[in-house]
């Protein structure tokens, strides 16, 4: 879903059926709808030019997979797409039976944006800052050593060259940069030795976690301190998150029960066993956070039962009729009886402490007073 439009297809290989994606470029979206599905076309060409490759073959020069784009074509895509390539057709449209589009963000359009292009910008800022910032290190990982000559070795006319000066003094410093430790003694002709470097500095930290920041903030993600170096504490924005995640569900769920009736009418299936297709809600993720918020209501707010069935997504109606279906069948009573265990059976018996021909006085005056005192 990198570009917001996921293109499908079911295609019947022999005993199974296998559901393929076409990247967008080989297949597009056409103007049309057919039956309320929008209609998907193939560029032939296009296609032609994806898979044009060297088809491997093994030492009997027999090939590994296939032999030639043909069979290529003829194996992995729809009967449609192969007559279209042998009839040397540029486009075809696929049977809106097999084709399934799911797209986000498409706003009644043809073709959906996904999230990640609302990014795009801040993302190729901080690619630039990244080559620019490459640029200066390895400008800076150059050692560049200026040594300037004073003037008086051209003259008092300033007219001659100097040459012989400036090639001992070059010498004669290459010299003593060899050596680990480094001694030179510049000939009186020499004024100073200066490093020469690149004045242009890195991108700033601030700036970089600006940019970093509009990026995460566009895609659901805000960091609580846009300061903190390792961006560790943030803050997912899970209403975005699953508002997408619930798009992309409700539209493969129409999907695969379209293609299950498909199925059915060409297994000669009566479409009374049709199966519904329903895809978990991404609310269910989302069940810790609404426990803990459901806690807090009832328990500690005192709010009422109705509020807190609500936010699990549960009717009071049906959980009161139920919970007097029970009572009136005595469910707990008789049926859903607890295990007898050192826990449930333990206050039935009246008489408990040390044996009675314990020698120890003392514990069993206080086994004696505590039954009957505390376990009367």
């Amino acid at each position: 879903m990198y570009y917001g439009t996921y293109i499908v297809c079911l295609r019947n290989n022999g005993n199974s059926y296998i559901v393929d994606h076409y990247p967008i470029g080989v297949a597009y979206m056409s103007e049309y709808t057919y039956g309320g599905k929008p209609v998907v076309e193939i560029n032939i060409k296009e296609l032609e030019t994806r898979l044009k490759k060297t088809y491997e073959k093994d030492k009997k020069k027999k090939p590994i997979f296939f032999e030639n784009i043909e069979k290529d074509i003829q194996a992995n895509y729809p009967p449609e797409v192969y007559k279209a390539y042998k009839n040397k057709e540029t486009v075809v449209r696929l049977d809106t039976k097999y084709t399934g589009v799911i797209r986000i963000g498409n706003m009644g359009r043809r073709y959906g944006v996904s999230p990640i292009l609302r990014a795009l910008k801040s993302a190729l800022m901080l690619e630039n800052f990244e080559k620019s910032d490459n640029t200066n290190a390895k400008a800076k990982a150059k050692k560049i050593i200026h040594q300037i000559m004073r003037k008086e070795c051209l003259g008092s006319d300033l007219n001659k060259k100097g040459f012989e000066y400036a090639i001992h003094a070059h010498n004669e410093l290459c010299s003593a940069w060899k050596n680990k430790t480094v001694v030179y003694t510049s000939i009186p002709q020499v004024e100073k030795v200066v490093y020469v470097e690149p004045k242009v500095d890195d991108t700033n930290a601030d700036k970089i976690n600006i940019y970093r920041s509009k990026i995460m903030t566009t895609l659901g993600i805000g960091f609580i301190d846009t300061n903190v170096a390792n961006f560790s504490v943030a803050n997912i924005s899970l209403d975005q998150l699953m508002k997408t995640i619930n798009s992309i569900s409700q539209q493969l769920e129409r999907i695969v029960q379209d293609w299950y009736e498909v199925l059915f009418e060409n297994e000669g299936i009566d479409l009374e066993y049709l199966p519904t297709i329903q895809i978990i809600d991404s609310e269910a993720m989302d069940m810790e956070m609404k426990k803990d918020l459901v806690e807090l209501l009832y328990s500690k707010l005192n709010c009422s039962m109705s509020t807190a069935l609500d936010i699990l997504g549960y009717s009071l109606e049906d959980e009161k009729q139920k919970r007097i279906s029970e009572n009136e069948q005595n469910l707990d009573s008789e049926v859903f009886l607890p295990h007898n265990s050192q826990y449930t059976n333990s206050g039935l018996n009246k008489n408990v402490g040390a044996p009675s021909d314990s020698k120890n006085l003392d514990k069993q005056s206080d086994d004696k007073n505590y039954n009957k005192k505390v376990r009367k």
